[in-house]
């Protein structure tokens, strides 16, 4: 099953999300080395990247671990799906004859 495979990660599979969420709040070049280290951490410890991220100081300062949770969780994480579903959709409504 999807959510099992998601799950099999430990969040890894959200890096690049963590690193853009984490950007607007650290900066591109800190929220990269944060993303980084946890995730070296994570792969290491064998624990989620979201606990990593959340005992991190720098990311203390400015998220608490519901955030990062909230951020982290894949069924919140759709990136572009919703505007392609809707240029696709806009794109055959004027390809149909009414």
């Amino acid at each position: 099953n999807m959510r099992a495979n998601l799950d099999r990660t430990r969040g890894l599979i959200l890096s690049e999300r963590a690193m853009f969420v984490l950007g607007e709040h650290l900066g591109k070049q800190t929220a990269h080395e944060v993303v980084y280290e946890a995730s070296m951490k994570a792969f290491e410890s064998g624990q989620d990247l979201a606990s990593a991220l959340a005992a991190d100081p720098r990311v203390k300062k400015v998220l608490d671990e519901k955030a990062i949770r909230e951020f982290m969780d894949p069924v919140a994480y759709t990136g572009l799906c919703a505007r392609l579903a809707r240029e696709t959709a806009s794109q055959e409504r004027k390809k149909t004859p009414r």
